[in-house]
């Protein structure tokens, strides 16, 4: 992994001059491993992600190396020499510019650190977070299905500012065309690529980075061409710990399935089962066409959600 140092010694050497409004911005090898971009990324994509990058980054620092740090970029200050800058921002301290260039080491490593802790691969973080609560919703009243999933995740790692997240569908048929996904809450999402022939990945670029035990907010909205795009389930399987799991599915009316039953620990091959594995797991669909199911003590790798037929 990349050493917080290296990183801290490139951001220093970014902020001479006009800083980030140098109009030849070079990225150096360290800063470009820890925001995941390569030779492949143009001159205008990579400065914007820079930017948001130290921009989120800085915002983790004390206030006052914060206004040091900021001002240093020149993202707050127009002045063309770095000097000026850090004198601006002497001033809105009321602190000397000795002073405040010791401030901008540390901010340089403070930032640097942030930076290294959100690069880290998904294998590498581990269980950087525990699900504190996950919904998922499936409506089909409308020609085109959506499906909403919101997550509070409580982290156990700090500095993360990306994150990747995935979807399974079906595989589609060439007409069906492409599904739709945006996020509602918690970040940006800067890449999607499809996996196989019917898992999409894609990454979170967050609002904010992580903080250990503050819950971070995930929630995303995928909008589908038709119900032939979806297995007659939705369902969540816990691979890391989650402690409460809420499942909608609005059928609309008449609806959309002629029968419904709950998932609750099951493994996830049963899922394909046509028939629910206890009867009492078998909702009436006659008294509402929406159906609300919830679950606590989850257990890892099990599946948990509704499963339906067709009408």
């Amino acid at each position: 992994m990349t050493d917080v140092a290296t990183v801290a010694a490139e951001i220093a050497g970014l902020l001479r001059g006009r800083g980030l409004r140098r109009p030849d911005l070079s990225i150096g090898p360290a800063l470009m491993a820890v925001l995941n971009l390569d030779d492949g990324t143009s001159a205008v994509d990579a400065r914007d992600h820079l930017v948001a990058a130290l921009r989120a980054s800085s915002s983790t620092l004390p206030k006052d190396l914060q206004i040091v740090f900021l001002h240093a970029t020149a993202l707050t200050a127009s002045e063309s020499s770095l000097g000026q800058r850090l004198n601006r921002a002497a001033a809105a301290l009321d602190r000397d510019p000795r002073t405040i260039r010791r401030r901008l080491v540390q901010a340089n490593i403070g930032v640097a650190t942030t930076l290294v802790r959100g690069s880290r691969k998904p294998v590498e973080m581990g269980n950087a977070w525990f699900i504190e609560e996950f919904e998922a919703i499936t409506d089909l009243r409308g020609e085109h299905p959506i499906l909403t999933a919101r997550k509070v995740a409580v982290p156990t790692l700090s500095g993360v500012t990306v994150v990747k997240e995935g979807f399974g569908l079906p595989p589609a048929r060439p007409e069906t065309g492409e599904p739709d996904i945006r996020m509602l809450e918690g970040g940006e999402i800067i890449n999607v690529k499809r996996e196989g022939v019917s898992v999409w990945s894609y990454q979170v670029k967050l609002d904010r980075p992580t903080e250990v035990g503050v819950p971070t907010v995930l929630a995303t909205e995928v909008t589908v061409a038709s119900a032939d795009m979806l297995l007659p389930y939705t369902t969540f399987s816990a691979f890391r710990p989650c402690r409460r799991l809420k499942v909608t599915v609005h059928f609309g009316t008449p609806a959309r399935a002629s029968s419904v039953w709950r998932l609750s620990g099951v493994i996830p091959v049963q899922m394909m089962d046509d028939a629910p594995l206890m009867p009492d797991d078998l909702i009436d669909l006659s008294e509402d066409p929406t159906v609300a199911v919830e679950f606590t003590g989850l257990q890892l790798g099990m599946a948990y959600g509704l499963r339906w037929l067709w009408a």
